[in-house]
């Protein structure tokens, strides 16, 4: 007999549907496009921590390797004797093998060490050594310092200075 014609339909679906059907398709196309996109990105890392400064290993003489030494580092001292008085002016720690194995004596008439400048702040460690042998008229020849000094044993502790 007669078929039913309905307006706006596509296999008897009505039009809007159909729209529908495609647009959630298209739009789901489309999200999948964009996370492929962002998945293949290359990453970014976050940026580096400041820089560690480098270890300075003593090699010639403490001294020198103090002044050698940038700000925030470490001076690694290896087990022995030296005989040298030293001037400690920057941010830089002092680290000993052990305080019994690691020895500096001071020249003949002169501190063992001495301490100067505003930078010295407590983050500059003095550990593992033994300081000996400080001789100044008048001053003393221990460990004079232009700031306060705060020490801290971490340790069996000797001074002789």
């Amino acid at each position: 007999m007669f078929k039913r014609l309905v307006i706006g339909s596509w296999s008897g679906q009505p039009v809007w549907r159909r729209l529908s059907c495609g647009l959630s398709l298209a739009l789901g196309l489309v999200g999948a496009g964009l996370l492929l996109a962002v998945a293949e990105a290359p990453a970014h890392a976050a940026p580096p921590a400041r820089p560690a400064q480098p270890d300075i290993v003593v090699s010639t003489t403490i001294q020198a390797a103090i002044d050698a030494a940038p700000s925030n580092s470490k001076v690694i001292i290896p087990a022995g004797h030296y005989t040298e008085s030293l001037t400690l002016s920057t941010t830089v720690s002092l680290i000993g093998a052990q305080a019994n194995s690691t020895i500096i004596h001071a020249l003949p008439g002169e501190r063992v060490l001495t301490v100067t400048g505003a930078t010295i702040n407590s983050g500059v460690v003095i550990s593992g050594l033994t300081f000996t042998g400080g001789d100044v008229t008048g001053d003393g020849g221990g460990i004079p310092s232009a700031t306060p000094l705060n020490f801290t044993a971490a340790g069996p502790t000797s001074w002789m200075v």
